[in-house]
């Protein structure tokens, strides 16, 4: 039997006397599973509590309004983030990022990219800025003092 309802059965009993017994049946049903999809980078918080951090089907039993099991399935894959890189580049005056922009002081600088999978990956360039000592032209003075001195009339 899988419906509510009233079932009555007719019993006679040792001396030929019929008795009826009516059993009131009420049916609970459980609800219908339930499965959803699911895609993160590197880990994945469950609606049910817990963090997974693999791919695959992660299952919880809930009990219904009428008291009966319910499961729920998250089919979870997990992408991961690519590793993260750096780099050193040491560069005279300033130096252009392989990502764009140009840097003149020495310093870690990062980006991220998002890599095939959709996930964040970060790399940092580690630069060192040399400075060019600064070109110091002759004064006038010191001009005239070195032509004259080659003999050189000006």
């Amino acid at each position: 039997m899988n419906t509510s309802g009233a079932y009555s059965n007719t019993y006679t009993n040792a001396v030929g006397c019929d008795s009826m017994v009516t059993a009131n049946v009420t049916i609970n049903y459980t609800s219908t599973p339930t499965s959803f999809s699911a895609t993160a980078c590197d880990s994945y918080t469950l609606p049910w509590g817990g963090s997974v951090n693999t791919s695959g089907a992660y299952s919880n039993t809930y009990t219904n309004a009428a008291g009966c099991d319910s499961m729920v399935t998250a089919n979870v894959t997990i992408n991961y983030s690519s590793t993260p890189t750096s780099f050193s580049a040491t560069a005279c005056d300033s130096y252009t990022l392989p990502w764009g922009g140009s840097v003149n002081t020495s310093g870690a600088y990062s980006n991220t990219y998002t890599n095939a999978e959709g996930c964040d990956s970060m790399v940092t360039a580690n630069v060192t800025i040399n400075y060019s000592p600064a070109l110091q032209l002759p004064s006038a003075q010191q001009h005239v003092t070195v032509t004259h001195f080659l003999g050189v009339d000006q």
